[in-house]
């Protein structure tokens, strides 16, 4: 039972320099002198000073001190309840664990090793999981100026100058004084296609400004625009004609 504890220590110590908090299984080890076989659960943990061991219904108690590390190998003791002191020596490569006692050996094949996480680590954790909920909220409400892949007005551009060729009622405060241009108009293409946040950007007067709006505000709904694989809101720029015939 010492050498699985051993077990648990050396590889925490190995893994990591600070010797936090570890756990670990065994299920099988082998007398490494009458090379027989035994399956026997165990369930360890471990810290920089402390180790426990449980197995069935009873748990043990260790003290650790001392530790080594060359060549891939951690030399390791644990000084038991008697004060007798066991060498462990394990290869994280070959993942297994030679314990021995004065003459006596055996080694241990480790099934599973996991560091449990601090109260610190999962507050850092939590605090992480917040600042991403929160990049992932803003990300949803942001406007993009540009996509990987923009919105389409139904059938693209050219639909679109059509629709507004048909639709435009030249204002009669534009005719009366000779008013002539384009009103560019700001918009942005919801991720259902939808048009939102209508904004002249330029108009020329004479009730233009107002006419753009009135008849973008009856077009279709969009192809949205896509951005790393992901449908997002994108502010488009629309410009509408107001040549006199």
């Amino acid at each position: 039972m010492i050498i699985r504890l051993a077990v648990t220590l050396l590889s925490l110590l190995f893994l990591d320099a600070k010797a936090q908090l570890f756990e670990m299984t065994s299920s099988r080890n082998q007398d490494l002198t009458t090379k027989s076989m035994r399956n026997e659960n165990v369930f360890f943990t471990i810290d920089t000073n402390k180790m426990s061991l449980k197995t069935g219904d009873k748990t043990y108690y260790y003290e650790a001190v001392g530790s080594n590390f060359s060549n891939g190998i951690l030399t390791l003791q644990v000084l038991d309840l008697k004060d007798e002191t066991v060498m462990v020596k394990f290869s994280s490569s070959a993942k297994v664990l030679d314990y021995y006692l004065g003459s006596y050996g055996i080694r241990y094949f480790l099934d599973k090793v996991e560091k449990p996480k601090t109260e610190e680590e999962l507050a850092a954790d939590t605090i992480k999981k917040e600042l991403t909920e929160e990049e992932l909220a803003a990300r949803d409400t942001m406007v993009y100026e540009s996509a990987e892949v923009m919105p389409q007005y139904p059938g693209g551009k050219q639909a679109m100058l059509e629709f507004l060729a048909k639709n435009v009622r030249f204002p009669a405060q534009a005719k009366k004084l000779d008013v002539k241009g384009f009103v560019l108009v700001n918009v942005t293409i919801e991720k259902d296609g939808s048009i939102k946040h209508i904004k002249v950007r330029k108009d020329i007067g004479g009730g233009c400004g107002e006419e753009a709006e009135r008849v973008i505000r009856l077009m279709p709904a969009w192809t949205p625009g896509e951005d790393k694989g992901e449908t997002v809101r994108v502010s488009v720029p629309i410009s509408v004609s107001f040549m006199q015939k």
